[in-house]
């Protein structure tokens, strides 16, 4: 991976205001920042500062290059690191104001023209655990490597999407998914990575987006809570996988490669291919101005200064590559045609409960339409309609479309007998409409 492969922006967010209003970070330039606190300096160049003030959209402008470069055939990944509540989860998914999937969404499907292929997954990592967000179940899915060395999720759903509608209806139904838990910073803090990915097949190249909301650290502060070991466990999760990642991160940067302990976790074992292979990667740091989250601010600083040194050797060969995305395809095609054979068969399986209700209520509604002392006392026997007493007519207000519809038949059914029973179940109909309001 070359240098220029690898794009590191810093996003501020606003104080918040359980947090001291003094700032340590001071924006120099749209590249440059220096945080000051007592007798530490430290100054980091990026390739541009996003401040509070600025909106979604600016944050997604500077990520379109790299979207470009995926609908052009490559590789990419987008992610967000820092503390818990620094905003990240904010910059890639948004409430209101959406954040770079939804923008993303819109934006690949309106630059695809001609014949193409999409597909998309959407997983999470919960306490080192695999979850497939689109998955039906909430079992835990096994992370290994095919023949090829390809890091694969085995079981993981993905989803061949054809409009943004619909790939946004599916992101917005996985996301409904996924664990989150109020904390002393966030009332809706992520307490798992979640990881979307778009795969692009197009003139039989295929290419990969992967869009990575990251969990924040965060300190461990003793509570009385009922959900105190939990939290813990969480914490300790979420800590430990950063931690592997910045490890995985510090050995990559080096000139002089060593072992990079991908397998040390669940993480960094699904962004091996993401982050150690020739891909176009894209990190957002997000931190707090205040300096009550100074020591928090500088551990990001620290990650995102390494991050910038990620270098690459490619090695395999362009037929290894070519073999590697022939299988890849056949294997999403497959997946997809499983998954969409799985769904029609739910959908028929439901709409075969749906006629047999409805059958056995004709059947039903056959039977006492053919039962003459059933119709004669269900338009004689009195009921109260709305309040008032009706001296005639079995109708409430409640019902009045399912009411009309069998009084209807009722009187079709009556028409066929005498003249008598006909002029009765007419008074008693109109007597009822009259007093129902229904016209």
């Amino acid at each position: 991976m070359n240098l220029d492969q690898v794009q590191v922006y810093l996003r501020l967010r606003p104080v918040l205001s359980s947090e001291s209003s003094t700032k340590v970070v001071e924006v120099e330039s749209s590249k440059n920042i220096r945080v000051s606190k007592g007798f530490y300096r430290y100054k980091m160049k990026f390739q541009s500062v996003i401040e509070a003030s600025e909106t979604q959209e600016t944050t997604f402008e500077q990520v379109k290059p790299a979207i470009d470069y995926f609908l052009s055939g490559k590789n990419t990944t987008v992610l967000a690191y820092g503390q818990t509540s620094a905003g990240k989860t904010h910059t890639i998914i948004g409430q209101e104001d959406p954040g770079i999937i939804p923008r993303t969404l819109s934006y690949i499907y309106s630059q695809l023209e001609g014949s193409f292929s999409t597909f998309e997954s959407f997983l999470e990592i919960y306490q080192d655990r695999v979850y497939d967000l689109f998955g039906r179940d909430n079992k835990e899915l096994n992370v290994g490597e095919d023949e090829t060395g390809r890091v694969v999720v085995k079981d993981l759903t993905q989803l061949r999407v054809t409009s943004e509608s619909q790939a946004l209806e599916h992101f917005t139904e996985g996301l409904k998914q996924r664990r989150v838990r109020a904390t002393q910073w966030n009332m809706q803090s992520s307490r798992s990575h979640c990881v979307f990915q778009v795969y692009l097949l197009k003139n039989d190249v295929l290419s990969k987006l992967s869009i990575v909301d990251l969990a924040g650290s965060e300190k461990f502060k003793p509570s009385k809570e009922a959900d105190h070991k939990q939290a813990l466990n969480e914490m300790k999760a979420i800590n430990k996988s950063l931690s592997v990642l910045g490890q995985c991160i510090s050995m990559m940067s080096k000139k002089k490669k060593g072992f990079v302990p991908f397998r040390n976790s669940k993480l960094t074992r699904v962004l091996k291919d993401s982050l150690y292979g020739n891909s176009q990667v894209v990190l957002f740091g997000c931190v707090s101005p205040s300096v009550s989250c100074v020591e928090e601010t500088i551990s990001t600083l620290q990650f995102l200064e390494r991050a910038k040194k990620l270098v690459y050797v490619d090695n395999q060969s362009k037929s290894q590559k070519y073999l590697k995305e022939k299988e890849q395809i056949a294997h999403l095609d497959l997946e997809t045609k499983v998954k969409e054979y799985e769904k029609e068969i739910f959908a028929l399986k439901n709409e075969n409960k749906k006629l047999k209700k409805q059958v056995k209520k004709k059947n039903n509604l056959e039977n006492l339409l053919n039962d003459e002392n059933f119709l004669l006392d269900y338009v004689k026997s009195p009921l109260e309609v709305g309040g008032d007493s009706v001296e005639e007519g079995k109708l409430g207000r409640e019902n009045s479309k399912s009411s009309y519809a069998i009084v209807k038949q009722i009187m079709e059914k009556l028409d066929t007998k005498t003249k008598s029973s006909k002029d009765i179940t007419h008074k008693y109909w109109d007597e009822y409409v009259k007093t129902s309001n229904l016209h």
